[in-house]
């Protein structure tokens, strides 16, 4: 299964480790300087937009993952001029919540990524685009020192929406979801697809394209917090740093987490969007089977498992409730479960919080599932867990 994105989130490398003898290998994908904490001083709107950039067009061209992060990207001095997009980056900003906006100030820098596009004007744009054009990584020299931490977007983005805005946030999960799954044009009948969500506006999907690299780059800050002393690029994972460990693996015996093995931190650092990454429990839906329906186009019996994941229900206990995953995103690796869990987080807490993003998913039966998994937050017990592990952000 192809699992390139429509308008979707990519993976992340974070730091790495260079020296002058030895070609630069891929960096890892993460970075805010360290994990976040709640600080009282809040930053302010003109902080976050001057943080903001566009990718020079350089040749060869700035790419992910194969561009050494050894420096920041290159910066492309033209204003941006276009108001739709400051517009939507200003809702974006002044909806989230004080500890996000920390956050987005603490990077070194957010840019608008014009590969594929002809000129400054999002129609120029190219689509559907590559995940690597949403992107998040800490760089470091080769000497183990950071170079900064960086996330970006892409300009096609506001061709997606009405009038030069990005699209709203029910359109935006749309294309997220289909691309994971990879529900082209040719076999689009019946495919899944977020009937509405409320707020359903552009602000929603810039705050969340923004929370979901910062989620990469906050999973390293957490679990891998720089690069070793050893060639390679960057140190081991360190699962108890965050959490009190819990956040994989729960200290309650009854709770048994979400995933059948803990997290392996990739060998390049590089997390590619919708790549699946470790084994679900027995009792939770089979994910190699999903992907083995969907490449075998049996799409009906592939809603049904789909269904599994957003409904919350495991299929080998009687229909018992546990809810594991933000997404289904959530639901294909440790690292995009930690993710997703964290841009929910972050939607849930903005100014004007997520309260419903309805999905509807075509299975073997009759009628489609409706699912609703930030309406029903409080009645998935797993995911109520996770999330938790956030909340200090808050206090």
């Amino acid at each position: 299964m192809r699992l390139n994105a429509l308008i979707v989130m990519a993976g992340v490398i974070i730091g790495a480790f260079l020296s002058a003898c030895v070609p630069p290998p891929p960096s890892q994908f993460g970075g805010v300087a360290a994990p976040p904490s709640r600080i009282a001083a809040v930053c302010s709107l003109d902080t976050f937009l001057s943080k903001v950039h566009y990718l020079a067009q350089t040749s060869p061209p700035f790419s992910l993952p194969g561009s050494g992060f050894q420096n920041a990207p290159p910066i492309d001095p033209a204003p941006i001029s276009n108001t739709s997009i400051t517009q939507d980056l200003t809702d974006a900003f002044n909806v989230a919540p004080d500890f996000f906006k920390n956050q987005l100030c603490s990077l070194t820098g957010i840019y608008i990524d014009r590969t594929g596009c002809t000129s400054y004007d999002p129609r120029s744009c190219n689509g559907p685009d590559p995940a690597d054009r949403l992107w998040g990584f800490r760089a470091f020299d080769g000497f183990g020192n950071s170079a900064g931490e960086f996330i970006g977007t892409w300009l096609g983005l506001w061709q997606k929406g009405m009038r030069g805005h990005a699209p709203v946030f029910s359109k935006f999960e749309t294309g997220r979801l289909q691309a994971l799954l990879n529900w082209t044009p040719l076999n689009s009948q019946h495919a899944p697809a977020h009937d509405f969500a409320e707020p359903d506006t552009a602000a929603m999907t810039v705050l969340a394209v923004l929370a979901h690299e910062v989620g990469h780059i906050f999973w390293y800050d957490a679990f891998v917090i720089k690069p070793d002393s050893s060639p390679n690029p960057g140190g081991p994972a360190d699962f108890s740093k965050f959490c009190s460990g819990t956040f994989y693996q729960p200290s309650d015996i009854v709770q048994q987490g979400s995933w059948l093995l803990p997290p392996t931190v990739p060998d390049y650092r590089w997390v590619s969007f919708g790549n699946p990454r470790n084994y679900h429990k027995a009792d939770d839906v089979d994910m190699t089977r999903l992907v083995s329906n969907l490449n075998q186009r049996a799409y009906p019996e592939a809603g049904d498992l789909l269904h599994g994941v957003f409904s919350g229900q495991l299929p080998n206990r009687n229909n018992a409730q546990n809810g594991r995953w933000a997404s289904a995103l959530a639901a294909f690796s440790t690292d995009e479960d930690f993710v997703e869990t964290f841009q929910l987080f972050v939607l849930r807490h903005a100014g004007t919080p997520l309260l419903r993003s309805q999905v509807r998913v075509f299975g073997t039966s009759s009628q489609p599932y409706l699912d609703d998994i930030p309406a029903t937050f409080d009645r998935r017990p797993e995911l109520v867990r996770k999330s938790s592990c956030f909340d200090y952000l808050i206090r």
